[in-house]
C-alpha cells in the first residue's frame, strides 16, 4: 500500500471495484484523508503556491483520486439499488 501516487480514470464500461482498488493500493483511507484536508488547508489559506511541487502535484492526483472514488461509489450504488 502507499505506492506513489498516479492518475486513476474510470471508463464508463469498467468495473467500478477496479478503480477502488486503484485507488487504495496506492494510498490508504487514512492518506487520502490527510491530503483532502492539506489540499482544503491550502485553497483556504491560499498557501498552495508555498509549498513544493511534488506536494502539489499529490494533492491534485489525490483530488482527482477522490473523485474517481465518488464515480465509482455511485456507480456500485447505481447497480445495486437497480436490481432491487
Amino acid at each position: 500500500m502507499n505506492n506513489p501516487p498516479r492518475h486513476v480514470t474510470l471508463e464508463p464500461d469498467e468495473d467500478p471495484h477496479k478503480a477502488l482498488a486503484t485507488i487504495f493500493d496506492c494510498m490508504d483511507k487514512e492518506s487520502l484523508r490527510q491530503k483532502l484536508w492539506e489540499l482544503l488547508k491550502t485553497s483556504i489559506t491560499g498557501s498552495f503556491h508555498t509549498i513544493p511541487q511534488e506536494e502539489q502535484r499529490i494533492l491534485i492526483i489525490a483530488y482527482e483520486q477522490l473523485a474517481v472514488l465518488l464515480e465509482a461509489a455511485h456507480e456500485i450504488h447505481v447497480r445495486q439499488t437497480s436490481n432491487c
